[in-house]
């Protein structure tokens, strides 16, 4: 079912970089999704049946391969991933697609890259669904070494070597998607890598966060709930990190609370 879904691309510059977007559906795009590390819009949100979730429920959803993913632009200078370019790059997509507001969804880092968003840019927000994240994308406590961990894993050339565990896990999710490898080490290297708040403001938007049972790479949430207090907290029971994205309850609580959203408009 899922295959019979046109997606439409545009190529969108963002400060001399090609951000690559895709949408579903015709009318004007409503839900902005945000994908996870090492992904993509199509592996993210259409192969994981979000994007046919989202037409059935007449709403049209896109969204851009985060630089560094994708068929977007991979520089391999760590400068050109700071968490607020990330911002612009949005910010562009909206202007040339048409889109004054929208629904927003994250999952993962594009959690983190969309809570950024609606904090900075309320005006372009009706609603916000933040999945798989947890306390380690706010400022509660020094910065962690797993990016570096992660970094390092993703860049050598003898991954039978990589003695930390959450570098041999993005090692592998990183190769399945055929990533360039060294661009996303140079994400991860950068201070503050996009899976963390830089500019923290107070939220005004609708807010929903969707976690997992057994997140090991996000295991507490209490603190980020603190700081944002969404009206909606869902715990999937049963997922892990990953595969919280392929959830349909998730796909469900996403749908359920735009509609609601859009009906408080």
């Amino acid at each position: 079912m899922s295959d019979a879904i046109k997606l439409t691309s545009t190529i969108v510059d963002s400060d001399g970089l090609s951000i690559h977007w895709q949408q579903a559906g015709s009318q004007v795009p409503d839900v902005l999704c945000i994908h996870g590390f090492s992904s993509s819009f199509r592996r993210n949100w259409y192969g994981a049946g979000w994007v046919r979730a989202f037409l059935d429920a007449g709403y049209s959803p896109f969204g851009p391969d985060l630089r560094g993913h994708g068929q977007s632009d991979k520089p391999h200078v760590h400068g050109a991933y700071f968490p607020l370019v990330h911002m612009d790059d949005l910010l562009a997509g909206l202007t040339v697609l048409d889109a004054d507001r929208v629904h927003v969804v994250g999952f993962s880092m594009g959690a983190a890259v969309a809570l950024q968003f609606a904090m900075l840019h309320p005006e372009k927000c009706k609603s916000l669904t933040l999945i798989g994240v947890g306390d380690k994308i706010i400022d509660t406590y020094p910065p962690p070494m797993e990016p570096m961990w992660i970094a390092d894993a993703l860049s050598t050339s003898r991954p039978d070597l990589i003695s930390s565990s959450i570098g041999r896990t993005f090692r592998t999710f990183a190769e399945r998607g055929q990533n360039d490898l060294d661009a996303l080490a140079a994400m991860m290297r950068t201070g503050g890598w996009p899976g963390r708040i830089m500019e923290k403001r107070p939220l005004t938007v609708p807010t929903q966060l969707i976690l997992a049972e057994r997140d090991t790479f996000m295991p507490t949430s209490i603190h980020l709930i603190d700081a944002i207090t969404p009206q909606n907290v869902i715990v999937v029971e049963g997922t892990d990190h990953l595969s919280l994205a392929l959830s349909q309850q998730a796909v469900t609580c996403t749908v359920n609370f735009i509609g609601a959203a859009n009906v408080s408009l």
